[in-house]
Parts: C-alpha cells; structure tokens; sequence
C-alpha cells in the first residue's frame, strides 16, 4: 500500500516516521508550500511531490497533516478519488459539511480516521474501563484541564505566524487543542447544554481566543467543567472524575490514574513513563488495520463531528453570554 502524506511541518514528519515504523515503507511527501524534493526522516529519504492530485492518483491512502483550514476541502477531494484517509485534528473548522462527507465514505466504504489520538492514551482507556464496570458509582462531576504556552509548542517558530495562532487558517485554542473536548466527549458525553467564556490575553497578541473556561452537562447529569488555554507554564494535562464513591485522579505527564474512595483509601492503578508518541502510533496502526479488516476506526469523522459540534456550541455561547442547547 502506498500512502501520501500532506504537510512536511513536524505533523507530517512525525506521520511519517511512525508509518515507516509500522512497516509502511512506500511512501511520498507532499510539499505544496516548500517545495521540497525529498523529505529526510532519521536518515531515510521520502520523495516529494508537489500537487495534491497528482498524490492523490499515486496512493492508495492519504494522510492529511496540513492547515487546520485546508482539511475539509482536502478531506473532500481524498473522498471522491476513493482513498482512506487519516486526518489530523481537527476534521474542520465547523461541523456543518462534514455529515455529507461522512456519507459519502460510507457508501464507498472507506475508512477515515482522525488524530485525536488521546482516545489511545493508556491511563484514559483504564479510566474508561473502570468507569464502565461501575464500580465507582455514578459520575457527579468531572474537572478537566489543559494548559500550555502556545510558544512551546514549536520553540524554533514564531508562534505569531503558525495556524494555531491565526483566525483565517483554523487557529484559537478550542480547535487546536480539541483533544480535550474529544476525550470528555468519549468518557462523559453526550452532552445537552454548553456554556463557555474566553479571553483574548494582551501578553500573546493574537487575533484568536487563547484561553477559555466552559461547562457542559451531560445526558447523564453529570457537570463537566474543563478549561484550555495557551498560556500555562509548566504545561498541565488533568482530569478530576468525582462519583458517589470516589474520585479519579489522571495526571497526562506523570502518566498516572489513581483512585480515591470515599472511605478515605487511596490507590494508584497505574503509573509509568508518558510516551506521547506512542499514542500518535497506536492511532495510525488503527487506522492501517481498519483498511485491513473494513471495520470502523476508533477515532473517526463521526466522532470528529460530535467533538465539533461543541466547539460550534462554545463559540456560540461565548458570542451570545448565554448557555446552548446542543444539538
């Protein structure tokens, strides 16, 4: 199977190497912006191309790594040439075309999968799993965070000039770090009412919101309070699930899941080194094995669309102050 990958930024070369290590070894770049000849990747040559199309006729699958505002219409034209696709977050600006793309790779029956790779984060696959034995009781309220320096995401960039930071391609806080919503959407969801505030900080100077503090209440009853923002150092990635017997405790970085019951006994289920790639490599070999065995990937365009479908919802209680029935 040949597979394209779009985007030759530090996306796109990661995609690359994992592919490579996951034993896809005929692949091409698609440099459209620097033009590149060849992509080196720990001292192996891609070859690149120069025109989506033309990708698009060479491969039998593609992985989008561009601009968050180039991934529908990139999405769209990978659809209707019949390749699988596996896209990075997020699958859109807004929800609103993506239900028909959906359908149509249903009806041609290929697989689309998206980055949102925290689905595959091994203390958040115990969390869920603990919280579907029942065990713990029933969920009263979850507190989750997610904060860092918008410069640290790439220190050799400025941070001023990357999508993340610009309205016209796709940028603000919500969409960029959309893993957040995605993970409490799987966990919690589904969601009835939204509300959310944001705040444009005068430190960053940028035209897109880099900080926002939301509720959403869950068909359960459950209260969901999380926060994102691009300003936090040291970077900071928790989850707070309190139930009638208990909390859970998850710490992103220190790669931890503890429990504590209302009796007042604590325990850490688990607790290892963080690998972040290894979550980027558990997504991608999903989304290889689904073209193998036609079945569903685990982080998909539907699961794309409900994790937008609160952004919009954010959005537009940020707008109107008020809160918003969901869809």
């Amino acid at each position: 199977m040949k597979v394209a990958v779009v985007g030759t930024g530090s996306a796109g070369r990661r995609h690359l190497a994992n592919l490579r290590a996951l034993g896809v070894t005929d692949l091409i770049a698609v440099s459209e912006h620097a033009r590149r000849e060849q992509i080196e990747i720990g001292g192996w040559s891609v070859p690149a191309m120069h025109d989506y199309q033309s990708c698009l006729d060479a491969a039998d699958a593609v992985v989008i790594a561009n601009p968050t505002n180039l991934h529908e219409l990139y999405l769209d034209m990978a659809i209707a040439a019949g390749k699988h696709v596996y896209m990075e977050k997020p699958a859109a600006v807004h929800a609103g075309g993506l239900g028909r793309l959906m359908n149509e790779a249903r009806r041609r029956n290929l697989v689309i999968a998206i980055g949102t790779q925290y689905r595959f984060n091994e203390r958040l696959e115990d969390l869920s799993s603990r919280l579907k034995d029942g065990n713990a009781g029933r969920v009263l309220k979850v507190h989750a965070h997610m904060g860092e320096h918008i410069a640290d995401y790439h220190p050799e960039e400025d941070f001023r000039q990357s999508y993340a930071a610009r309205s016209e391609m796709g940028g603000g806080v919500l969409l960029t770090q959309i893993h957040q919503i995605d993970y409490l959407n799987w966990l919690f969801g589904p969601f009835g009412f939204a509300f959310a505030a944001s705040t444009r900080s005068p430190e960053l100077g940028i035209d897109v919101e880099d900080c926002v503090t939301y509720m959403l209440l869950a068909h359960s009853g459950a209260a969901v309070l999380g926060h994102v923002d691009y300003l936090q150092r040291p970077k900071s990635t928790s989850l707070e699930v309190y139930s009638t017997k208990g909390r859970f405790l998850w710490d992103c970085f220190e790669n931890s899941l503890a429990w504590r019951s209302s009796s007042g006994n604590e325990d850490t289920f688990e607790q290892s080194p963080f690998d972040r790639n290894a979550m980027f490599v558990k997504c991608m070999r999903d989304f290889l094995e689904c073209i193998s065995l036609k079945r569903q990937p685990r982080a998909g365009l539907q699961e794309a669309i409900e994790s937008l479908v609160l952004v919009d919802g954010f959005k537009a209680s940020i707008q109107s102050n008020a809160s918003v029935r969901l869809q």
